[in-house]
């Protein structure tokens, strides 16, 4: 892949790998048994929708701004600043080497396309309705696909390529991994439509305007 073709020791590319996806996986998991210590099983998606004040006419009133609020907004604003200029790289990178070498992607196509898809991101961030719900039905339907099936499609191919025999256990690993991905599928998939359907339910009338029910 591009990635270790860039590496200046290929062959810990496999370490690097686990290293990362473990680290991922513990910081993941500490941060959400902090969530579920600190607002329990009636943790809402939108998590500033638990940091309520008070509740008035169903809305969220904010209550005394904690320090450490502060801290957790500044946190995600630099969590995106960092991950969304890496997923638009990757896909402007496969964009502009789909053209020859001798014929590279001209400058001013390049800087249009790169500020066209910004913008793009930004009017359908604001003016989609119900953005998170929706967000959430995209998720669900392409994270399992992307993180759990490729990754092991790709595995086997390259293996049975590289004619390197896979024992009984990893192959019922992967099974049983694919299995799982199927589940968090349906489950994701099931309560992401359920909770736009809500959505729906208790907006009557304004359900379809972007503006009657702004995220800002």
């Amino acid at each position: 892949g591009t990635v270790r073709n860039n590496m200046a020791n290929q062959q810990g590319m496999r370490l690097s790998i686990v290293a990362s996806h473990a680290a991922v996986g513990f910081f993941c998991a500490v941060a959400g048994a902090l969530g579920f210590w600190g607002f329990g099983a009636e943790v809402q998606d939108d998590i500033t929708q638990s940091m309520c004040g008070e509740l008035l006419d169903g809305k969220c009133v904010a209550g005394t701004k904690w320090i450490s609020g502060y801290l957790l907004a500044g946190a995600v604003v630099l969590n995106l600043g960092v991950s969304i200029p890496i997923d638009l790289y990757c896909l402007f990178s496969n964009i502009e080497a789909s053209y020859p070498a001798e014929a590279p992607m001209p400058a001013s196509m390049n800087v249009a396309l790169r500020l066209a898809v910004v913008l793009f991101c930004a009017v359908v961030g604001l003016a989609l309705p119900f953005f998170m719900e929706v967000l959430e039905i995209f998720c669900a339907l392409l994270i399992v696909p992307g993180v759990i099936w490729l990754p092991l499609i790709f595995a086997r191919k390259a293996a049975i390529d590289s004619g390197i025999s896979r024992s009984f256990m990893v192959r019922l690993f992967d099974g049983a991994l694919g299995l799982l991905g199927f589940a968090c599928l349906v489950l994701g998939l099931y309560k992401s439509v359920h909770e736009l359907l809500e959505a729906f339910r208790t907006n009557e009338g304004g359900a379809a305007n972007p503006f009657a029910h702004p995220w800002f």
